[in-house]
């Protein structure tokens, strides 16, 4: 993706919605919805934080079958309690993670975390 269409998706107003075949991405100012076929994950701005790409070592092997298209998306969800210790260990210190870029095909991993930060910051500000 170019330069010009990234600016564009970071001054989009809010709700974006996005969609691709089976997936859904729904960024709105209370937080955001990550839809994978039936499944479905809402995470609030204010539960969130540190949205980061990493590269995957080569003895995760179970990443090759989970999310063999792109790097994921990681990120701190403070409400998750009772999983948070075994996710940090599997999501490499990180809680939860977006394996797809949810429609936004030509958007790379690392703009989609930038795109969440800045995201996130702008719907915080905006709500005090």
């Amino acid at each position: 993706m170019d330069n010009t269409e990234f600016q564009k998706l970071l001054n989009a107003e809010l709700p974006l919605i996005v969609e691709e075949t089976g997936l859904k991405l729904v960024l709105s100012y209370d937080g955001f919805e990550a839809k994978r076929n039936y499944s479905s994950w809402r995470y609030q701005w204010k539960n969130t934080s540190d949205f980061i790409t990493l590269e995957r070592p080569s003895f995760e092997y179970y990443r090759l079958l989970f999310f063999p298209r792109e790097t994921p998306v990681y990120f701190n969800n403070k409400t998750s309690r009772m999983w948070g210790a075994i996710k940090r260990f599997f999501n490499r210190g990180y809680t939860d993670s977006l394996p797809f870029v949810y429609g936004l095909s030509s958007l790379t991993s690392p703009q989609l975390a930038q795109l969440l930060n800045h995201w996130r910051e702008r719907a915080l500000q905006q709500n005090g």
